[in-house]
């Protein structure tokens, strides 16, 4: 075997290795009553991946596992996650499937409406989001009054209304809210591991160190870092 063909191997090697390589690290906590381990996908390919269909801009997904510790149960709640930045204080509760790809409808005032969702979210700025509560964001050149999250807090005296289609029935979902929901992390009691995605909205280039994630547990707050 000559020494050229044994470079041409080890090249080949390394080259799959480097594709194999997982680009973000697994972060981990726990306390005296849950472990938990996650994955943040921050980079438009990666949510892609993640997910498995295309995911508007802004919105990232963290990858959680989460358990009790011995033999006890705990009720799950997304709602119990905050994902934050310390680079600039943005900080979330996640959004649920239909906030960013729902068939949603809202009735502004007699005779005006706006159907929103459908795969789309608005790139108004986001204001509030802290102490645990969703963001509210204000109309921006993504079309309608933002996302469903925002109609709720963003639009006074507002209806919202699921869209139908024109023989009255409600429209199917779409691709994207099918692969959000099936990969969502599901709420409910556990006894043993869960995992499944969160989906937070998140603006400006941020980077793995400035990120964690808060998860409410049984004992208090558990705060995972990301790349530290």
């Amino acid at each position: 075997m000559s020494a050229k063909y044994l470079v041409c191997v080890l090249a080949l090697a390394l080259v799959a290795q480097a594709g194999n390589k997982k680009d973000t690290p697994i972060g981990t906590a726990g306390d005296e009553w849950v472990e938990m381990k996650a994955d943040l996908y921050l980079a438009f390919d990666e949510v892609f991946n993640a997910v498995g269909v295309e995911v508007p801009k802004g919105i990232v997904a963290v990858k959680v596992s989460i358990k009790p510790r011995g033999n006890e149960k705990i009720r799950l709640d997304p709602d119990d996650f905050q994902l934050l930045s310390y680079k600039d204080g943005q900080k979330s509760a996640p959004y649920t499937p239909t906030q960013i790809a729902g068939n949603t409808t809202i009735q502004l005032k007699p005779g005006q409406t706006s159907t929103i969702g459908i795969g789309q979210v608005s790139n108004g700025p986001v204001w509030g989001g802290l102490g645990g509560s969703r963001p509210r964001e204000l109309p921006g050149n993504g079309g309608g009054a933002g996302n469903a999250g925002g109609i709720k807090g963003g639009v006074e005296a507002g209806k919202v209304e699921e869209a139908k289609a024109e023989d009255g029935k409600p429209k199917p979902d779409s691709k994207l809210l099918v692969a959000l929901k099936e990969k969502q992390l599901k709420g409910g009691e556990i006894r043993d591991w869960e995992s499944g995605l969160l989906y937070f909205p998140l603006e400006g280039k941020q980077k793995l160190k400035d990120m964690v994630l808060i998860y409410k547990s049984p004992a208090g707050r558990l705060v995972l870092a990301f790349g530290r």
